[in-house]
């Protein structure tokens, strides 16, 4: 029976990778649509961005989380041996090896059937806390099983040439000579992709309407305007 809820709540968390998968799949996709729509190319030889590209495009797939999987269910795995040695051990709690792990991985997996219960004081405080840290630490192993799942999923998908010629593109947006600012702006949208063009040109924007000085700069109480209204939305 432990190992069934074990199973199950992976299935569980399975489950709720593919949910997750599926919109955010939708989700890039209309932002690639978006992307291309609003995108504007800079004309340079094909050959060129090709050369240019060779040495920062990834030809493995993205790789699995196997080892923030593991370290979470050996977090959980220690509050079960944890609570298996104290019932087991504690005087007055008298139950048996497998009692313990039985109540152990029920009770952190959050079934709790009842069967096997503390029954003396001092385990009814000790699971008090013990069930709040080990039910914790099976958030993280759902967690992490579900990253895994997404990921997996992702690598199945996984086009080495789409992802090349995607930052191809992104390489062709940016001008011949990088200042400071379009350096940082190529790292964060091409390489890392932590920012959207499309959300680099409301950034952009938005400091146009600040109204920069003739330096190009503006006040840090203008930044701090913009930053409220943003938090504001």
């Amino acid at each position: 029976m432990a190992v069934y809820v074990i199973f199950a709540l992976l299935i569980i968390a399975n489950v709720v990778s593919e949910v997750v998968d599926q919109i955010s799949g939708h989700a890039a996709e209309y932002a690639k649509d978006l992307e291309q729509v609003t995108a504007k190319l800079v004309s340079t030889p094909r050959e060129q961005q090709q050369e240019s590209a060779k040495t920062w495009i990834s030809k493995d797939p993205p790789p699995l989380p196997w080892n923030s999987f593991l370290s979470s269910l050996g977090v959980y795995g220690f509050f079960c041996v944890i609570g298996t040695l104290f019932f087991v051990n504690y005087p007055g709690e008298n139950k048996t090896v497998l009692q313990g792990v039985y109540m152990s991985v029920i009770t952190l997996s959050t079934v709790g059937f009842g069967a096997v219960t503390p029954v003396t004081e001092g385990g009814k405080v000790f699971g008090a806390f013990w069930m709040l840290f080990g039910s914790a630490a099976l958030v993280g192993v759902v967690g992490s099983f579900s990253s895994l799942c997404i990921m997996a999923k992702q690598r199945e998908e996984w086009d080495p040439a789409a992802e090349a010629q995607e930052k191809r593109d992104a390489l062709m947006r940016f001008p011949e000579e990088l200042d400071g600012y379009s350096f940082m702006k190529f790292g964060l949208s091409a390489q890392h992709k932590m920012l959207s063009s499309t959300e680099f040109a409301t950034l952009e924007k938005a400091f146009r309407h600040l109204g920069p000085a003739v330096d190009g700069t503006i006040g840090k109480e203008d930044a701090r305007r913009f930053l409220d209204l943003a938090e504001g939305d």
